[in-house]
Formats: structure tokens, C-alpha cells, sequence
């Protein structure tokens, strides 16, 4: 059956219907949803919406159901994206039933949307999940006596194991075949609260008196959460760093070691070693090789570490740390989990973005992502101050990067019109995440982002290539050396790996040495073969501020619409050669 205007993946086949799981961030809906679809997701976006649905296959006893997860959320009133498509795609008619996942933890905030969507009439069926957990801490649901209160079928589950998933599948199924009336709510959204109380009151009860974690305690209270926080963010950046850095090289290796080779013989048994076939290898060879040297070791990595954070509920706890501050920069706490993917690759925290309330929140966040050096421009800032002038003047280039970025955040609050949002988010308690929702997580992303990005990456390679196998590139060296050489006091070469790095930005540093190596001979193998100390921080530091890649400014386009991306790669670039002409004219770096 059509459904959700056509968004149902043609490769789920023939459905009887669309069944969507509902309910609040954090309740593991995710895990649910692998449970009952296996893990085989399609994602489609929804007609005139970014935001992505992600869509599987659910069997019962040969019954066939289109499962949708809808975006996780508080309210089908609200103003985010993810809400206002969560509401649509239930108030189309088009959904055959929904299935709405609450957390035993936290059962009276979880149990505003159910009461809203036991409003639209729709059949529904409740999963009470994390049953384990409520358990453990001394929290017992009843869950018969909550089916009474809702009038609803109510199935204890387990998610992360699986446990009560089919069972709640099959409830699901079988409810798509009642006639559901609408329930009917107050009028007053207050009112709906204190209901949702009274229930979640009546069908609870505690077994031992509740404290609060001392987890919790040490990761929101400042005084102690503040260096734990810094200690993970530590610990996130050396071990994207150092496991990636290992990773790239590996897989670069054997790229070049056993796929380069036959893959250039090819190449030029069909072209020729001829201008074509040189710049078909700028995007077959080295294009494939660079998404193996950077996605693979740096993304994927950092995906599964944000995975293991997000499945801890460990980013919840720095959402609540950091709210206050982030606060001062316009954005919720929760803008920490995509300002922390930012480090990772700023296409998917840009895309991460969708979570924030307003298109305040998101302008502001986008802004700031755009500021955060993500792997790539980690790797060119060790790769050129780094390995040259050590680890210090490295690491201070990162506290100018936060600097940049906490007075930014600062003035486009205090400029732009609107408030910073007000705080609500929930307490979970911390748990152990699970290898398969990790590792679905991880996969996830990375393949989104992969699709995503690769082919901008392989097309710009070409056009690299292009330029300068026919010496196009060269033809820019005379109209940048007013602002290359003189305001930055930096050589010809520089500039023009400064304008290509834009296509890829690890290549910054590779391309910055081949053009050296054809302007100054063979001689200049080594960075400071022709770039002094202040150079090299000026390089480094320009790359590190300016417009991230062509990859993060379509994701920016695809968010915000053009103009605005237009608008923050401008600034971005107007703060590189400010910040830039500052670090060629002081002898801090000398």
C-alpha cells in the first residue's frame, strides 16, 4: 500500500501496511527496531523534509509490515524538525499502526506523547522497555494496570537483548485490525502532565528508597563533571588521532602496495600516459585512496566512539553539564553532541544539527561546527606543526580554534535576534552499551556519510587532476599574491593548496609538497624545506579556520539553504586570513 506519500522503500517489498515506532530520544527505540527488523534498515527522506526516516522490513508469522522509526521526541508540538515530521507522518492516515516504546526509568515523561498519540485514534501498542533496568533500581511497573489506565496492550521488553520483541510486534499487528475512537485530551497541555503523572504514580511503585547515581552526581556537578568531561574529550581526540593515524596508514599501504599499482597499469593501457589518463588516476586512484586514508580510519572511528557515548548515556550527562554554557552561545546542552561529532567530520554533525529547536539554534551551530577542525584538519595541523615544531605549538593553534569558536558563538547570541532555548532533557541512568547497537550505529552513519561524501570527494579529485595536469592551476598564482604573499607572507604554493584544499581537505599537506616539489625541484621533500616556523603555523592555522570542505558546505546548503551557507563559509574564511595575517606578523611562533 502507498504510504507516508510513497516513503516506503521500494526494496521492502510488498506490506500490508506501515506500522511506526514512536517515543521520546533515549527510550532505545534504535535497538527495538533492530530487534524487529533485523538490522536490514533503508533510509528515504520524507517528501519536501532533510530529515531521514529510517525504514525495515518486520515479519510476524508471514505477516510482512513496513516498520518506520520516527524521529525521536517529547511532544507532536513542538517546534524542532524532528517533531513536526513525527507529527505529519502520524496525522496522514496513512499509518497502519504505531508502536510507542517507553523507558520504565523515566514512565511519567515518557507518557505525555502517548497520551497525544492515543489522541489521533491510531491503533497503538505500548512497549514498556528497560524493564531490566527499572528492576535493578528498585522501580516496579505495573504493567497490566497501565494497560487499563492507557486502554492500550502493554508488552514489557528488553530491546538491547531483544527480549519481547516479537511479542509486541504481533500485539502491533493484531491492533491494526481494531477500530480505534480517539482518546480524548484535556485542553490544557498542563493538564495532559499532571496526567501523565497520576498514571505513571498509580502504576508504580519503589522497592527501595531512590538516590540518585553517584555517576550522575560526578558527570553533572561541575566541580568533578568538568574533568571528567575534559578527560573524555582528551581521551576521543587521542584515540581518533593516534588508532586513526595507524588505521590510515595501514589502509593506504595496502592500497598503494596492491590496488594502485594494476590500477595505474590499467589506466594507462587504455588512456595512455597521457593527460587523461593522469587525471583519471587523480580520481580513481588517489581519490579512493584519500576516503581510505581519512573515512575508514578517522570517521568510522569517531562513529563508534560517539555510538558508545550516546548508548552509555554518557552524552546525556554532558548535555547537562554543559547547558549553562552553551547557553551563552545560543544553542541547548544538547548542541554538545554534534559540536563533539564536529571533531570527527563536520558533514554528519552538520546533518546533526536537525535536533536543535529553531533555525536559530541551527544557523548558530552550523556556524560553530564549521569552526571545529574535524580529523582532516587535525592531521594537517600535526602533520605540519606537529611533526615540525612539536606538540605544544600544535595544541596551542586548538586553543585558538576554541577561542575563535567560544567568542563567535558569543556574538552571533548576542547579534542575532531570538533566545537561547530553555532546558529540558532527561536523566537516564548510565548502562552498558551493546556490541550490535554500537556496531549498527557505526555502520549507519558511516554509510550515510560515505554516500554522501565519496563521490564530492572522487568528482573534486578529477578537477584537481584536471588543473594540474594541464597547468591550469598554476594560471591562479598571480591573482592570489596580493593576499597569499601579502597578507599572509606565505609562497605562491601555499596558496594554491589552500584554494584545492577546499575540494579535500587532507590534502593539504600532500598537495602542498607536489606543487613545491614541481616549482622548487626535488629538493623540497620536507615542509621546512621552503616554509619557515611562522609559515608553517600561518598555513596551518588558515587551513584549520577557513570553509571546511566542499563536502560540509553541501551539507550546509542541504540544512540551511545556500545563502546561509554561503554566508558562514564567508566569515569562516574572512576569520582564517584575519587570524591568519595576526600569526604571520607575531614572533610568538619564531
Amino acid at each position: 500500500m502507498p504510504a507516508c506519500h510513497g516513503g516506503v522503500p521500494k526494496a521492502l517489498g510488498p506490506t500490508e501496511g506501515v506500522i511506526a515506532l514512536a517515543g521520546n530520544p533515549n527510550v532505545g527505540k534504535s535497538s527495538l527496531f533492530n530487534a524487529l527488523t533485523g538490522s536490514a534498515a533503508e533510509v528515504a527522506n520524507y517528501p519536501g523534509k532533510t530529515v531521514e526516516l529510517q525504514w525495515g522490513l518486520a515479519v510476524s508469522e508471514g505477516r510482512r509490515f513496513a516498520l518506520v522509526d520516527l524521529p525521536g521526541c517529547y511532544s507532536l508540538e513542538g517546534g524542532t524538525e524532528d517533531q513536526r515530521l513525527a507529527s505529519e507522518v502520524l496525522r496522514t492516515g496513512e499509518v497502519s499502526g504505531v508502536i510507542l516504546v517507553v523507558d520504565a526509568n523515566n514512565l511519567a515523561r515518557n507518557l505525555f506523547l502517548t497520551l497525544q498519540v492515543a489522541a489521533l485514534g491510531i491503533p497503538a501498542v505500548v512497549a514498556l522497555n528497560l524493564v531490566d533496568e527499572a528492576e535493578s533500581a528498585g522501580t516496579i511497573v505495573d504493567a497490566e494496570g497501565l494497560a487499563r489506565e492507557l486502554a492500550l496492550p502493554v508488552v514489557r521488553t528488553v530491546a538491547p537483548r531483544g527480549e519481547g520483541a516479537p511479542e509486541v510486534l504481533r500485539a502491533a499487528i493484531a491492533a491494526t485490525e481494531l477500530v480505534r475512537p480517539p482518546a480524548v485530551l484535556p485542553a490544557e497541555v498542563e493538564e495532559t502532565h499532571r496526567r501523565a503523572r497520576a498514571i505513571a504514580q498509580s502504576v508504580t511503585r519503589r522497592t527501595k528508597a531512590p538516590a540518585e547515581s553517584r555517576l550522575w552526581r560526578w558527570t553533572t556537578t561541575p566541580a568533578t563533571g568538568i574533568p571528567i568531561l575534559t578527560a573524555v574529550l582528551l581521551g576521543i581526540f587521542g584515540f581518533v588521532y593516534y588508532a586513526g593515524s595507524f588505521l590510515s596508514a595501514a589502509f593506504s599501504g595496502a592500497w598503494t602496495a596492491f590496488v594502485s599499482p594494476p590500477l595505474r597499469a590499467g589506466t594507462f593501457a587504455v588512456l595512455g600516459n597521457t593527460v587523461a589518463g593522469r587525471t583519471a588516476l587523480w580520481g580513481i586512484d588517489s581519490g579512493i585512496n584519500a576516503t581510505l586514508a581519512v573515512g575508514i580510519p578517522y570517521v568510522l572511528t569517531f562513529y563508534a566512539i560517539l555510538a558508545v557515548l550516546e548508548d552509555s548515556g554518557y552524552l546525556n550527562a554532558a548535555a547537562v553539564l554543559t547547558h549553562r554554557s552553551l547557553s551563552k552561545l545560543g544553542l541547548h546542552g544538547r548542541a554538545v553532541i554534534p559540536l563533539v561529532s564536529g571533531a570527527g567530520c563536520n558533514v554528519p554533525a552538520i546533518i546533526g544539527t536537525r535536533i536543535l529547536a529553531s533555525r536559530r539554534e541551527r544557523f548558530i551551530a552550523c556556524t560553530l561546527i564549521s569552526l571545529v577542525p574535524c580529523s582532516a584538519r587535525t592531521a594537517v595541523v600535526f602533520g605540519a606543526v606537529g611533526l615540525y615544531l612539536g606538540p605544544l605549538p600544535a595544541l596551542a593553534l586548538f586553543g585558538v580554534a576554541l577561542l575563535v569558536i567560544l567568542v563567535t558563538g558569543i556574538a552571533l547570541n548576542r547579534l542575532l535576534p531570538g533566545k537561547p532555548p530553555a532546558f529540558l532533557l532527561e536523566l537516564f541512568p548510565f548502562r552498558m552499551p551493546t556490541a550490535r547497537s554500537v556496531a549498527f550505529k557505526t555502520w549507519h552513519r558511516f554509510k550515510h556519510f560515505t554516500i554522501a561524501a565519496v563521490p564530492l570527494v572522487i568528482l573534486g579529485s578529477f578537477l584537481l587532476g584536471g588543473l594540474y595536469e594541464t597547468g591550469a592551476i598554476w594560471g591562479l598564482a598571480g591573482p592570489l599574491e596580493p593576499v597569499v604573499g601579502g597578507l599572509l607572507g606565505l609562497p605562491a604554493v601555499a596558496g594554491l593548496a589552500l584554494i584545492f584544499a577546499f575540494l579535500r581537505k587532507e590534502l593539504a599537506l600532500q598537495l602542498l609538497l607536489t606543487l613545491a616539489m614541481v616549482q622548487y625541484g626535488a629538493g623540497a621533500t620536507s615542509l621546512t624545506a621552503f616554509l619557515t616556523p611562522t609559515q608553517l603555523v600561518t598555513y596551518a592555522l588558515v587551513t584549520m579556520i577557513y570553509v571546511p570542505c566542499l563536502a560540509s558546505v553541501t551539507a550546509l546548503g542541504r540544512e540551511l539553504g545556500w545563502r546561509q551557507a554561503v554566508l558562514i563559509s564567508a566569515t569562516t574564511i574572512v576569520l582564517a586570513l584575519v587570524l591568519g595575517a595576526l600569526a604571520a606578523r607575531l614572533p610568538v611562533w619564531v
